[in-house]
Parts: C-alpha cells; structure tokens; sequence
C-alpha cells in the first residue's frame, strides 16, 4: 500500500495536469466547491522580506496575504483559480481562504460545515473537531460553550501562534473597532506578513509580536522554522529546515499589555501549549484569559499533551471540554 501511495504521489508530481486532477478529484472535490464560492474581486503580487507574496481581496473590502502556490497545488487547483481571474499561483492562497480565514481555528468553537468529517481530506485537523459537531459532548452543554465562545463587539483577544493573521482578521470583523487582537507570531516573516495585512485593511486594533510564547518572557528560546507553517520548538513537533533564536512572551506580559483580562486567547503554538499555561500559574485569577481554544493531541515524552494540559485547567480553575480529536476549550464563568 505505501509503495502504491508513492508511485500516486509521483504520478500527481510529476503526470500532466489534466491526470493530477483526475487521481485527487475525490479529496479535493469539498475544497473546490469552496473555493468556487470565493467572492474575489482581485488578486495582486507583493514582496515581503524579499519573498514574493499574494494578496487577494473579497467583495467585502477585507485583504488577505498568503504564500504562493507550490507546482502541485497549481496542477490540481490551478484552472479553478483561473476561472476566478487569477493566475495558478494564487491557489495556495485560495487554499488558506477557507482553512485560515473561512474556517480559522479560532473559530472552532462556533463554527461547523455543512459536509461529512471524511470529506475534508485537504483540511487542517481542527477543522475535523469544530466543538459543535462533537457528539460526544452533550448538545445542551456544546451549545452553552458554543455561545459563551461567540466573539461579541469590543472583545480583548490574544491570537497566539498567529501564522500570517488570517483568524485575526476573521475575529477583527466580529469584535469591531472597539476590540483588540494582539498576534503573538515566531516566524519573523510570518510576523511581518500579518503587520502588512493589518497596514492593508487599514486596521488600528491589531498589534503583533515577535516572539515565541513561552512560561516566562525576556528570554530567548532555539525555534524551527519552515517556509510555511511547520513551525515549533519541539523537535518532535516539527524539525523545520533552520534554527533561529527568538525573543519569548509569556501570556501574563500580554495581560499586562493589553491592561486587562483577555476575553479571549486562540493558543495554537504546534506543542508549547504546556509551558504557555504554566505562565498563568502565578497570575491573579482575575486577570486570567476568560476563554481558550488550544490543541493538545501533540505527544510529549510519549504521552499525548493533553494529559499535561488538563490538570493545568483544573490548577487554574478553569471548565473545560475537550473533542475526540483532543481540541480543548476551557472557560472560567459558570455556564
């Protein structure tokens, strides 16, 4: 079966287009559709750190930057991309449309599609553990955590392990002028993606910074970095193609800096979850996070983090639930 699976990878790598299209149609059929539901008005060419970037913009006004495709995304999506005035190399961008910005993880506590789990083959695992198809959370409870998540205007948020803004820009039009994002980002061209995003919809309420998050601040910490979003402290996590030194945050200066208790925190760091939550341990209850959205299906020491994360939550006082897939969403208020 492997060996089958590598010689249909090269197939689609290397085959003719019309061929790659034709062994993924199955996987990509949800994602197309989506993809072809886009309200795009244009596309535009960027450069970024002497990286050359794409922007598109929606009917709704709002701006998105994103990698440019790799020549496999191009082969299987390129003549959707066309067909919405876009040359192929927008595809990837298209891709992190509905990933990142449609479906952004730090929606998933108020968001579901409208298709079956097994379809969403070219989704991000998160997107297989919205709170609000998860059956075995009883519907009265996944519907009060549900509503206690939805974003209202002038929320406090910490959008930690940002990647390029995509979730921030989706909160920004539910919290409105009067809230506040700040981006924690470690890939130094990632952070300055999301600042030239924020400098392109105009947006004053979105900060960045960058920097690992960590239990403490002011240090500096050895990062993996990729190109695009394999990035993490954890060498098991992820090994990245460099190692760079990065400056840390912990979620208590961000408190601080914000001047009050967040409302909300999306904490999605590819397996410093952990370290994250430790910080909050010498916080003030009043001053800690109201909401949290964070993964902990990554393993530590060949345990799943999520055996580490929970007693955390207990620690500090927060309810929690947690999906099959291990997405944890943990609150402070009685509900």
């Amino acid at each position: 079966m492997k060996i089958l699976n590598k010689v249909r990878h090269k197939i689609i790598q290397f085959g003719p287009s019309s061929l790659s299209r034709r062994l993924t149609k199955k996987e990509t059929k949800l994602m197309g559709s989506m993809i072809k539901n886009l309200k795009i008005i244009s596309g535009e060419k960027i450069v970024i750190s002497n990286i050359e970037m794409r922007i598109i913009k929606f009917s709704s006004g709002i701006k998105i930057i994103g990698h440019k495709a790799n020549l496999i995304e191009q082969k299987i999506f390129g003549k959707l991309a066309n067909s919405l005035g876009l040359d192929s190399s927008y595809v990837k961008i298209l891709i992190d449309s509905i990933t990142r910005y449609k479906y952004p993880h730090v929606g998933g506590a108020v968001l579901s599609m409208n298709s079956l789990k097994e379809e969403r083959k070219m989704f991000h695992p998160q997107q297989t553990n919205f709170l609000l198809e998860e059956e075995s959370i009883d519907k009265e409870l996944r519907d009060k955590v549900s509503n206690h998540f939805q974003p209202k205007e002038g929320w406090k948020c910490l959008d930690v392990g940002a990647f390029l803004g995509h979730g921030a820009m989706w909160l920004r039009e539910r919290i409105g002028e009067s809230g506040e994002i700040i981006c924690v980002e470690a890939n130094e061209h990632n952070s300055l993606i999301i600042k030239e995003t924020v400098k392109q919809n105009n947006y004053t309420n979105i900060s960045t910074r960058y920097a690992a998050i960590w239990s403490s601040a002011n240090e500096t910490i050895s990062f993996n970095v990729s190109n695009r979003q394999a990035n993490s402290i954890d060498n098991n996590v992820t090994q990245g193609t460099r190692k760079v030194n990065v400056p840390t945050y912990s979620i208590k200066l961000l408190t601080e800096e914000l001047g009050q208790a967040a409302d909300f925190i999306s904490l999605t760091v590819n397996g410093a979850e952990i370290e994250a939550i430790e910080g909050m341990l010498d916080m003030d209850r009043s001053l800690l996070p109201k909401r949290i959205i964070a993964p902990a299906w990554y393993p530590k020491d060949g345990v799943c983090r999520m055996e580490y994360i929970v007693p955390l939550f207990e620690k500090l006082g927060y309810n929690f639930v947690a999906t099959k897939g291990k997405l944890t969403f943990a609150w402070l208020e009685d509900l």
